[in-house]
């Protein structure tokens, strides 16, 4: 499937239909069409965004959605490795703002068309209740792309297909 073709399948979930591309600037990724996207500042990541559902009166299957991108050039082979390291960094900073670990499955890898993909998937209580951060990795025109999205456990497919075709879908400017 393309990747505008499984945005496109997670968007008519939703009611949605394809926005287009999103410029962050130093990164650009397909947008489904009513959400938002907005540059934040990341514990890990030279460049942020966090992207919202619209506000459609019920729950989305997906809550919210950080693309998390690095400047540093990170290759396969290095992929485990920094990735780890971005995924320990989330999990402490969760700790800091009062999240509670619930346990999740172990660190999962697997390709994706022709990319090697790294994925965790951390139960986590909060005050608003519990959800699944399925955190997603690959190495995309040798930078470390992530790509976490919060769901609840029996959403967590469209999480993986939402953060798989932006994943996809990410490129960057030449400079």
């Amino acid at each position: 499937m393309r990747t505008g073709g499984a945005i496109a399948a997670l968007a008519l979930m939703s009611g949605a239909a394809l926005a287009g591309r999103h410029d962050g600037g130093a990164a650009s990724f397909e947008l489904p069409a009513g959400w938002r996207a907005e540059n934040v500042a990341d514990v890990s990541a030279e460049h942020a965004w966090r992207l919202t559902p619209p506000d459609t009166g019920k729950r989305p299957p997906v809550q919210s959605v950080l693309v998390l991108v690095g400047a540093k050039k990170v290759g396969e082979a290095e992929l485990d490795g920094e990735a780890g390291a971005w995924h320990g960094a989330h999990m402490k900073n969760r700790a800091a703002w009062g999240m509670r670990g619930a346990g999740g499955v172990p660190r999962d890898t697997f390709r994706h068309g022709n990319k090697k993909h790294v994925r965790w998937r951390d139960r986590v209580d909060s005050a608003v209740g519990a959800s699944e951060q399925t955190m997603i990795c690959a190495s995309s025109h040798a930078h470390l792309v992530c790509v976490i999205a919060h769901a609840t456990p029996d959403t967590r497919d469209d999480a993986d297909t939402l953060a798989l075709a932006l994943l996809s879908s990410v490129s960057f400017k030449k400079r």
